[in-house]
């Protein structure tokens, strides 16, 4: 298999994509500079996360009894602590391997933070980009899969919204805007040069965690960015209640409407609900205002990644639930 770069490898959903990667036989060499997640910890030259990765492997290898391949993980696994607005620094990196692939998580991802502090945002997800797709470019490698945002829809207008909807407009937040600026710059670089193959891909909310309660979401400043995490927190006595933002959205009960990864038309009320039978605790919630740049409503038809990539959700949302509680109980104060 080839060598596969992943930017923000270290992060929540790099080091799952990650271990994806791995477990399929590629070697991957992960470039983060641990801005959001833990930094490796001496003597380990690995983040907790990416060490997390091969327990998880060498514990699929235990169970499978693939004595042959034990370490293959560990083997394949390279990791770079490197800031992407770096250029110099992140050629560096790609001259050291034949890079044939790049995934791109690498971004600050915090609407409501986004709204708050909005050039940082626009520096880091924008010159970060940019600096990647030169230091490819002068290497020689020019396949892309990108990691955008349902944030790039806005205000969508339909429901499911697909890709074929409009992008770009009323758009809420600056993360969202960065996003889609991302996305423009992508398509112009494959427009002036038929030899790029980018392939943007826009999440909707992920959560859960890896079913072993090995492999989840911890931050590096110790507060969650997503809701799971939170209602975990509250589910283990360390937060009081959820807040959800406005209960005045023209909703069927007034919040928001959000899909997860895997699921479709949820509500994080109702996510509180399902979240309560994982954990089995009824999970308090306070309603509070309207966060800035939030929008009523995001749900997504997955129909052409059906068709393109073969790519079907395995996991419900009482999946993403239970993985998520199983995460916290085993690590409860993080990695």
């Amino acid at each position: 298999m080839g060598v596969v770069v992943v930017t923000g490898g270290a992060g929540y959903i790099g080091s799952h994509a990650t271990l994806c990667l791995l477990r399929a036989g590629y070697q991957v060499v992960v470039i983060d500079n641990c801005s959001n997640s833990h930094p490796p910890r001496p003597p380990s030259v690995l983040p907790p996360s990416l060490e997390r990765v091969l327990e998880v492997l060498k514990e699929e290898e235990e169970e499978e009894e693939e004595e042959e391949e034990e370490g293959r993980g560990k083997n394949n696994l390279f990791f770079h602590l490197v800031c992407l607005k770096e250029k110099e620094s992140v050629m560096k990196v790609f001259e050291q391997y034949k890079v044939e692939v790049v995934v791109h998580f690498a971004a600050s991802k915090s609407v409501g933070e986004s709204a708050r502090a909005p050039l940082p945002y626009y520096h880091n997800n924008l010159l970060s980009t940019i600096n990647l797709l030169q230091v490819m470019e002068e290497s020689g490698c020019r396949k892309l899969v990108f990691s955008s945002s349902s944030t790039v829809y806005g205000s969508a207008s339909s429901f499911p919204t697909d890709e074929g909807d409009p992008a770009g407009r009323s758009l809420a937040s600056p993360y969202g805007r960065s996003k889609f600026f991302c996305e423009g710059l992508l398509r112009d670089v494959a427009a002036a040069d038929q030899d790029w193959r980018i392939i943007i891909l826009r999440y909707f909310n992920p959560g859960g965690a890896h079913p072993s309660g090995l492999l989840g979401e911890s931050t590096r400043s110790g507060a969650p960015l997503n809701l799971l995490p939170r209602l975990a927190e509250v589910a283990a006595g360390e937060r009081g209640a959820v807040h959800v933002y406005g209960g005045d959205w023209p909703t069927p009960d007034g919040t928001c409407i959000r899909d997860y990864m895997h699921v479709l038309d949820l509500a994080e009320g109702h996510v509180a609900a399902e979240f309560s039978r994982a954990c089995g605790k009824s999970i308090p919630y306070h309603v509070t205002e309207r966060r800035r740049g939030d929008v009523m409503r995001t749900t997504c038809s997955g129909r052409l990644a059906q068709k393109e990539l073969d790519w079907n959700p395995l996991r419900t949302l009482q999946d993403i639930c239970v993985d998520a509680w199983r995460f916290k109980v085993r690590n409860p104060h993080g990695y």
